[in-house]
């Protein structure tokens, strides 16, 4: 995946942020000078350059700097990946006789390296839940950010009084859970339907009971050739999902080829054959000063209009 120059996509989500004990009470996102918060624990972190996760392939996840966005009073995290073992970017050229291609030279002591924004904002949804806002950077999920937050907090004790006024301490649990805001039916009136994959558990007659081979599942390729609009999707689909889970597929999922030339897969979960479907759809993001594929400073034009598009 080739990232643009002025275009990015953000993902939604909704941070919930709880003390482990129940006791305790809930670190506001942004505290007082000398007070507990989310944000002097990600700050302490990173000034020890403690907020990170090497991965196994010697892949490097850093959060590098983390702020408060003065307009938004949002808190703004900005994200590295390294990768010391990638291989060095090329660039071709078409010329009259055919094409040539060069490698990007780069130093010993230089890594390949990506960079992402992650934005909280600052007015919480309830008590300990925030909206929050991840740029989409191929490497930088929030699958792989969520373990340095979540080791970051537990790391992160406070004190306070119990109930019955004696100290004890805690740490901050991170959940990160994404918001689903876009239905199929809305979807499929500028997109279209793709594949359609059923799956079950596979048991095969030909593998033995040795535990050499162990099978996972069996799936099914569905191609759709007629027409299937926003209008009768739930019927069409509907009826599809329960044939499937009648002749042994229980799990049916459905390819969405949305307007922005992205791909979309969404379950059809079971008792859901006759509803509408909410899934969470990324959005685009347009900026007019270029954007570099990593940066060691955060982007205000970004992290503005990133919030404008959620």
């Amino acid at each position: 995946m080739f990232l643009e120059k002025f275009h990015r996509f953000v993902r939604h989500y909704r941070f919930t942020f709880a003390p482990r004990k129940r006791s305790a009470p809930t670190l506001p996102l942004i505290g007082s000078d000398g007070d507990y918060s989310i944000f002097d624990a990600l700050q302490t972190a990173v000034s020890r350059n403690a907020a990170l996760d090497v991965r196994p392939n010697e892949d490097i996840i850093e959060m590098l700097h983390v702020e408060v966005h003065k307009p938004s009073g949002a808190v703004v995290a900005l994200l590295h990946r390294a990768s010391p073992n990638a291989a060095d970017p090329m660039y071709r050229k078409k010329a009259r006789r055919g094409y040539t291609v060069r490698t990007v030279d780069r130093k010993p002591d230089e890594d390949q390296s990506v960079s992402a924004h992650l934005i909280v904002l600052p007015t919480s949804v309830s008590e300990g839940v925030y909206d929050a806002i991840l740029e989409e950077i191929p490497g930088l999920s929030m699958s792989l950010v969520q373990p340095i937050i979540g080791k970051v907090l537990r790391d992160y004790e406070y004190t306070y009084s119990d109930k019955r006024g004696e100290p004890d301490s805690t740490y901050t649990v991170f959940k990160p859970t994404g918001v689903k805001s876009e239905t199929v039916t809305n979807a499929l009136k500028t997109g279209q339907l793709g594949m359609i994959t059923l799956s079950r558990p596979a048991k095969p007659d030909f593998i033995d009971s040795s535990d050499l081979f162990t099978p996972v599942d069996e799936k099914m390729k569905i191609k759709v050739k007629g027409n299937v609009s926003h209008k009768d999707w739930i019927t069409k689909l509907g009826s599809l999902a329960l044939g499937a889970r009648a002749a042994g597929w229980p799990d049916v999922q459905v390819d969405i080829e949305l307007d922005d030339r992205r791909m979309k897969r969404i379950p059809i979960s079971r008792g859901e054959e006759a509803k509408e479907i909410l899934f969470i759809r990324s959005a685009e993001v347009t900026v007019k000063k270029e954007l570099p594929v990593c940066s060691t400073i955060i982007n205000d034009e970004f992290i503005a209009n990133a919030i404008k598009a959620i």
